[in-house]
């Protein structure tokens, strides 16, 4: 992994608009090689560069396009679920919608969880 250091920080440095998070992604993905840890370092840097303004292109963070093509997305969307109920237990059906409010990609996969227990695939 300390080989790959270098190329995550170019990455980092060269698509470091917020705007462009899906570029560097993408950049890095079609270097090759050790593309998933380099992914992970990379998306966490961008990630705590930019928080929420960081974006696939469109501003805004708008995750469904990394979440919609997943081969089990709803199982995986129910287990994001459970992790998030247990971890952040929410305060009330207030804090719920303003939580779901905010965030458009966790809500999608709470929705996708749910669509996935009705039809028993959970």
């Amino acid at each position: 992994m300390h080989d790959s250091l270098p190329a995550v920080l170019f990455l980092a440095y060269k698509y470091a608009a917020p705007d462009q998070v899906r570029a560097a992604l993408l950049a890095n993905a079609n270097v090759g090689g050790n593309t998933v840890h380099r992914g992970a370092i990379l998306g966490g840097i961008l990630g705590a560069a930019h928080g929420s303004r960081a974006g696939f292109g469109g501003g805004g963070l708008d995750t469904s396009m990394l979440l919609d093509g997943l081969h089990d997305g709803g199982a995986i969307a129910a287990e994001v679920e459970a992790f998030l109920d247990a971890a952040l237990p929410r305060a009330g059906e207030e804090g719920a919608r303003k939580a779901e409010a905010g965030a458009g990609g966790l809500a999608r996969a709470r929705a996708g969880a749910a669509a996935a227990r009705a039809r028993g695939e959970l």
